[in-house]
């Protein structure tokens, strides 16, 4: 008697008996075969095409299609997702398609092809479709699925469109899901010290305004991400010469970008403040540019010339004759921008972000 087994993952599982039945010696010989299964969706204990599921605006939750094959299989299968990965299970909600009706549990998926879905139903929320308040209830969660007497996880992950469109119930603004994750969550920090808020009629990345009464104030706008995937340059000015370069591969990272953008404006206010009067510190500026003398000899450029270092004749991406009047202070903002505080990389899970299983972010 042997038992002939295949390799782990192959289909089928051969026994085979021989034995004398007989003084004529015949041989008897019979073959039981038992089928293997597999999970199909989520497969992999990294992010990859079949592990991932997307938040977005044209569907209220997130839903995510599993699978065993084969989907013949003939016995009982229950999925679950445990609402305490969630940072408020009570307001979060799980149900599957097809759900465990026998055992009345719409939190429990059946078969080998159940579809889940994911929704924030918090009557309080914020936001008109329920958006979830932090980027808390996306990321890495775990899925449970029960073969028989066999269980086995897996890990899943949950991005949330940056593009989607959201209005708040408070006042009836819009605003990105990039902004609102990244501000809420303090992914770009700051977005949320600086009190950053979101103009969607903004026709450039980033900006900063004063007045008398509100102060200063801090906008982004629908552009701000979409400039924040491209390489963001350091700046060299030595003399009357001034060049560009992109920052290190490895700051190739929206989040980081946007962080950039940020700290860039809230320079702008700072130096505003310091040359303004009678609402700011009113210090000495010979030339006009909003760059105090101060200021100009911390940063080498002559307090005689608006533009030092020839920001407006350069010849870069961009057109930057309109940086005549102010080019050293925004050479200062730029300088002072290259030591930004990094974004959090472990929060960021927008589907372009730094976890994206999408190539080419």
């Amino acid at each position: 008697m042997w038992l002939e087994a295949l390799l782990p993952g192959e289909a089928d599982l051969t026994f085979a008996f021989t034995g004398t039945v007989n003084a004529l010696g015949i041989t008897h010989q019979d073959t039981l075969k038992v089928t293997t299964w597999e999970i199909a969706k989520p497969s992999g204990e990294t992010i990859g095409e079949n592990n991932w599921a997307l938040w977005d605006e044209n569907q209220l939750g997130l839903t995510f299609n599993c699978q065993i094959l084969p989907e013949s299989l003939d016995t009982e299968i229950y999925w679950t997702l445990d609402p305490n990965d969630f940072p408020e299970p009570q307001f979060t909600k799980i149900t599957w398609d097809q759900w465990d009706k026998k055992n009345d549990r719409p939190h429990v998926g059946v078969g080998t092809n159940p579809k889940l879905k994911v929704t924030y139903e918090n009557p309080q929320s914020k936001y008109a479709d329920f958006m979830p308040p932090d980027n808390r209830w996306f990321g890495q969660k775990t899925l449970t699925v029960q073969v028989g007497d066999v269980t086995v996880t897996r890990p899943v992950w949950f991005f949330f469109n940056p593009y989607a469109t959201r209005t708040n119930r408070q006042g009836g603004k819009q605003e990105h899901a990039w902004f609102h994750y990244y501000k809420e969550g303090r992914v770009v920090l700051a977005l949320a010290n600086l009190d950053f808020e979101f103009d969607i009629a903004m026709a450039k990345p980033a900006a900063h305004s004063w007045d008398a009464i509100w102060g200063d104030r801090y906008y982004v706008g629908p552009l701000a991400l979409s400039a924040a995937m491209k390489p963001v340059f350091d700046v060299t000015a030595i003399g009357d010469s001034y060049s560009e370069v992109h920052y290190p591969d490895d700051e190739k990272k929206p989040l980081h970008h946007l962080s950039k953008y940020c700290d860039h404006e809230f320079w702008h206010a700072v130096l505003r403040g310091e040359t303004r009067w009678p609402f700011g510190l009113g210090h000495a500026d010979s030339d006009g540019d909003n760059l105090s003398n101060v200021r100009e000899a911390e940063l080498g450029t002559n307090p005689n010339l608006k533009d030092t270092v020839g920001i407006s004749r350069f010849q870069g991406d961009s057109n930057y004759s309109g940086y005549a009047s102010y080019a050293d202070e925004e050479l200062f903002c730029r300088v002072k921008q290259g030591f930004a505080p990094k974004g959090q990389e472990s929060k960021d899970w927008s589907i372009w972000g730094v976890q994206s299983p999408i190539q080419g972010n």
